[in-house]
């Protein structure tokens, strides 16, 4: 594993971490509609410590380097999809990373996540598998440790590909016109694969414009009620996350994608609009 990266990250999320409460002091409220409005931003605030946030990118990245070595099959699932396509990287609230892989090669997956120096991979049968770091913390009653890769497996036939494990089996079932061919985009400093539908799946289920905390934190591993979670509109955290904002590209079947925290251009990618083959 690459130990400069994970310092560089460290040193990364840190100062991520300080500007998230530099810009939250400056809706500091006046009266009472700002202070509405505070209480709100505050139920947005990340979960992940700066060293958390390092261990589970630099995961991501170890995972992914594993995978393209051993020709892995995967793609983002879950909240990640929306991580991907609305902060090109982690929903900055949420604490763990959502990713599929063909049921076709547990395996090659066993044997290629297992067997990688400072990482463990628990691989139940009946739940959904983990990858984490040696080094993460430990839970006084779990066999894994935080945070972690959560890793669902998904089977398929000529015209869908549909989740096999618990956990995911009730949203996961697609399409593979509206996955395949798997295309690339930002996520954190890597790019990483997505259905190539990634617009229609994410809106089909989530309005995209709708900001909400989540519903599991894995962290304590604790459900968290629906009475207890907070919805806002995304515009509210412009200033405070950074957002992607699309328009469209010169280059015939592109988007041009602007990653933007307030009114800052954080980055500009091009990315290819839905699953046309583009030459």
């Amino acid at each position: 594993p690459n130990l400069s990266l994970y310092e560089e990250l460290i040193l990364e999320r840190q100062a991520v971490f300080q500007q998230y409460h530099d810009l939250v002091k400056r809706f500091q409220p006046s009266n009472d509609l700002q202070d509405s409005t505070f209480q709100l931003i505050q139920q947005f605030q990340p979960i992940l410590e700066p060293l958390e946030a390092a261990r589970l990118v630099f995961t991501l990245d170890t995972f992914v380097r594993a995978c393209s070595q051993r020709n892995l099959v995967y793609f983002m699932t879950e909240a990640s999809l929306m991580g991907a396509l609305r902060h090109h990287g982690l929903i900055p609230w949420d604490d763990d990373i959502d990713i599929a892989m063909s049921s076709r090669q547990w395996r090659e997956i066993r044997d290629a996540l297992g067997n990688i120096e400072g990482f463990q991979l628990y691989a139940p049968r009946a739940s959904q598998w983990k990858f984490f770091m040696s080094s993460a913390s430990s839970f006084p009653d779990k066999p894994f440790k935080f945070p972690y890769l959560d890793i669902f497996f998904y089977a398929e036939d000529e015209t869908h590909a549909w989740a096999i494990t618990k956990g995911l089996k009730h949203d996961l079932i697609y399409k593979k016109t509206d996955v395949f061919p798997l295309r690339f985009r930002p996520f954190e400093h890597l790019l990483v694969p997505v259905p190539c539908n990634l617009d229609l799946l994410v809106r089909s289920s989530h309005d995209i414009d709708l900001c909400v905390t989540p519903e599991y934190i894995h962290k304590t591993n604790r459900n968290v009620r629906l009475r207890e979670q907070t919805s806002v509109s995304c515009s509210l955290l412009h200033g405070v996350y950074p957002f992607v904002w699309v328009s469209k590209s010169a280059r015939a079947g592109y988007v041009d994608e602007y990653l933007m925290l307030g009114d800052a251009v954080l980055h500009k990618v091009s990315v290819v609009d839905g699953c046309s083959v583009c030459t």
